[in-house]
């Protein structure tokens, strides 16, 4: 049920749209859809989340705004009811850091033991007690109920202070009786030599309710002199209690520094802290961040205790167990979970935070996820919009078009004919039946994986398959850390490697989309090959301009102020840094008398402006430059310009550069591993994918992923499954077999 009311854009011109018009309901799932270059991801950050930005820094004082020099601005004739935006992807979830840390319950739960649990002393074991001026007094009102109470501050006394000048300064602070070696009197009685501790009378008074406020006083008193610590003592009973504000053990009366939240929350490998003998109902915090998820909610269920400590660690643990990640635990490192994994966790969180009116952009979320973790992802998706959000996923998964209340398909325009067919050509069909050498895999067994051996074919593609969290990655990770040979002891205990019927393996490549921040011509290896044809022109040979000159790694040619970006960056702190187009050249890159040089017409700030299909066409007569860009094309990247910043590339495209680096140098025996290539992909780029390994296949490499994409997993030669459930309940090798047909890559349909 929507909330009411409309984002409503007018005229968006950014990047590919072209005065695009849009009406997003708020309070709705909205999908955007469409392959790479189509605009459904400008729309979504270039356009909705920067304005969302932009606005926000209107907000800012002037002189913060003039420092950032300008402020960058969205070609766009008007947005109205735009929320305020977050734009989240599985990247959030990827910083080195575990579960506990991500979902910010370390603190909630080092508060919880604070508050409820017990410490134990290092010495003897007994309980440690710490109390507040509040605490110290109801705890006097009800032990020493009856009777009067001494209150007295014990000093910590150097034996090199005589007792006179000590004497001297608690008369000039006020104080008048004193008690020594268990006698109380006036401290003029006291003369001479006195040793032994010196306790201060700091009042005498009855413990009754009636005098709780200026037993509280007392206590604040005499913790100011007595560096926290406070003594009562019963006049008729003759009984003693320490109450000090810092953690003492009843009964040896050792005492400790206090203990914050985050110490209780995060030591516990050392037995000798004291963090580590701090316990929550008989469990240490590390043996609470051991749990899965699913028993620690027991565990918090059965507590006789509440409070919002209790409450938000409910609520935050609770939305992981819904998305299906029960069986995490709060020590686990982001780093070790699948991208599904990381996936569900950055909805979780955002779950929990529980914010109101807020514009959500998911980049591609179900993407590693098969048909059970995507409907209950959505579910997900459902309750932020039931909180009152509008939610817009940039996704192209069946599953998420039929549950969305708008799907929005974004389509390419001005793509030059021709630039979109053929790409697959001479794909042909491969008998699964023709191994001569594989690959031999031993899983030793531990903690996750069950012990298992593997045979699987070089030359081929290989493909693992099974739910998300059955161990895909983590098997992928083990084999490339075990054929590197650089392996943690853990590792090598895990998985070993050997080839045979062969020689040995060429490189080892593990691939992952592109992101630096370099442009497309440099990273597909042109950009010196390029220079080199702008020097040897008869107008740079008279200028003596070298190859330099027309670089934009090296000063010379490139404009000084950008260093050739094409824009200044400044840093927002909290939000993603901003880009602006650069005074001095325009974002042209380059000084204005390099681009006097030109080369068929073109300058060099003409080349980078050029699609790849028009620059292939360009430098047909250049093989070593047309060779890389029919790699590029080959890979889905005909209408990129070659002065795109590869970090500005959708993450599919990302990829599809690294395939296309890989396509131009890839040699006979290279293994290549990649983790759910298909992540992302519109339904239409999935053949060109298929294409891709298949040709990396025909130039003698080996190819490995893992998938649930079932039209990617349908061309693989030799299949491995995983499973047969996700966390503990994976971790096995259920099947790892050749396909049991010939494969045609055509149609990315089983023959």
């Amino acid at each position: 049920m929507g909330i009411g009311g409309t984002i409503a854009v007018r005229g968006a011109s950014e990047g590919e749209l072209a005065k695009v018009n849009l009406d997003i309901p708020l309070g709705e799932l909205v999908c955007f859809t469409g392959r790479p270059g189509s605009g459904s991801r400008t729309m979504a950050i270039d356009v909705l989340y920067a304005e969302s930005r932009r606005r926000y820094m209107l907000a800012l004082a002037p002189w913060e705004r003039q420092q950032l020099g300008g402020m960058g601005s969205v070609d766009v004739e008007s947005i109205t009811g735009l929320p305020p935006a977050m734009y989240l992807d599985r990247q959030d979830a990827k910083r080195g850091e575990d579960l506990a840390s991500f979902l910010q319950v370390d603190g909630m739960l080092g508060q919880l033991i604070q508050q409820c649990g017990q410490i134990n002393c290092l010495n003897c074991g007994s309980v440690c007690l710490a109390y507040k001026p509040e605490e110290a007094a109801a705890a006097a009102i009800d032990r020493f109920a009856g009777e009067h109470i001494l209150l007295l501050a014990p000093l910590e006394r150097s034996e090199s202070i005589g007792f006179q000048a000590i004497a001297s300064e608690l008369k000039r602070a006020g104080f008048t009786r004193v008690r020594v070696q268990g006698e109380v009197g006036q401290i003029d009685k006291f003369e001479g030599n006195i040793s032994g501790p010196i306790e201060v009378v700091v009042d005498r008074v009855a413990a009754e309710e009636t005098y709780r406020t200026r037993i509280v006083e007392a206590v604040r008193t005499a913790r100011s002199i007595a560096a926290g610590a406070s003594l009562l003592v019963g006049t008729e009973s003759g009984r003693v209690e320490r109450l000090n504000r810092q953690l003492t053990c009843v009964r040896c009366e050792a005492q400790y520094s206090d203990l914050s939240a985050d110490d209780l929350a995060s030591i516990g490998a050392d037995d000798q802290s004291l963090a580590a003998h701090a316990t929550l109902c008989g469990r240490r915090a590390v043996e609470l961040r051991t749990m899965p998820i699913a028993d620690l909610l027991n565990f918090l269920g059965g507590l006789d205790i509440g409070g919002e400590y209790v409450d938000g660690l409910v609520e935050k643990l609770t939305e992981v167990q819904r998305l299906g990640l029960n069986y995490v635990e709060l020590q686990r490192s982001l780093g070790d979970l699948s991208s599904g994994e990381q996936r569900r966790l950055v909805l979780a969180h955002a779950l929990a935070n529980g914010l109101v009116g807020i514009l959500y952009i998911f980049d591609a979320p179900l993407a590693d996820l098969g048909p059970k973790e995507a409907r209950v992802y959505i579910d997900g998706l459902r309750r932020l919009t039931g909180q009152g959000n509008t939610v817009v996923v940039l996704d192209h998964h069946r599953i998420l078009g039929e549950a969305a209340e708008v799907v929005c398909e974004f389509t390419r325009k001005g793509i030059p004919q021709g630039a979109e067919s053929n790409r697959a050509a001479n794909i042909r069909q491969r008998k699964t039946g023709q191994i001569e050498e594989t690959l031999h895999i031993k899983i030793d067994g531990d903690a996750f994986f069950a012990a298992a051996e593997l045979e699987i074919p070089l030359h081929h593609l290989v493909g693992l398959k099974g739910v998300s969290g059955s161990g895909k990655s983590r098997l992928l990770k083990g084999i490339a850390a075990a054929l590197r040979g650089a392996v943690t002891k853990k590792e090598e205990r895990t998985i070993r490697s050997k080839i045979k019927g062969g020689r040995d393996l060429g490189r080892l490549i593990e691939v992952e989309a592109m992101v630096k921040g370099k442009t497309l011509l440099t990273e597909l290896g042109l950009a010196e090959h390029v220079a080199q044809l702008y020097a040897e022109t008869a107008a740079a040979k008279k200028r003596g301009y070298s190859r330099e000159m027309f670089s934009l790694s090296k000063p010379g040619g490139r404009c000084p102020t950008c260093e050739g970006q094409g824009g200044l960056q400044y840093d927002m702190q909290f939000l993603e840094d901003m880009s602006v187009s650069c005074p001095s050249c325009e974002g042209r890159r380059y000084r204005s008398e390099v681009l006097e040089i030109t080369l068929r017409g073109m300058n060099i700030g003409d080349i980078l402006d050029m699609s790849c299909i028009n620059a292939r066409n360009h430098f047909a007569r250049q093989s070593n430059i047309a060779q890389r860009l029919d790699a590029a094309l080959l890979c889905g990247l005909d209408s990129r310009r070659l002065g795109v910043d590869c970090s500005h590339l959708e993450p599919i495209e990302g990829l599809y550069l690294r395939l296309a680096i890989e396509l131009a140098r890839v040699r006979d025996r290279d293994i290549l591993l990649l983790d759910h290539p298909a992540a992302g992909a519109h339904p239409a780029d999935v053949e060109i994918l298929v294409g891709v390994l298949d040709e990396l296949v025909d130039k003698g490499a080996s190819v490995l992923f893992a998938e649930h994409d079932q039209r990617v997993l349908e061309a693989a030669d030799w299949m491995i499954k995983l499973g047969p459930g996700a966390g503990p309940h994976g971790g096995q090798i259920l099947s790892s077999r050749a396909r049991d047909h010939a494969v045609s890559r055509e149609s990315g349909k089983s023959a």
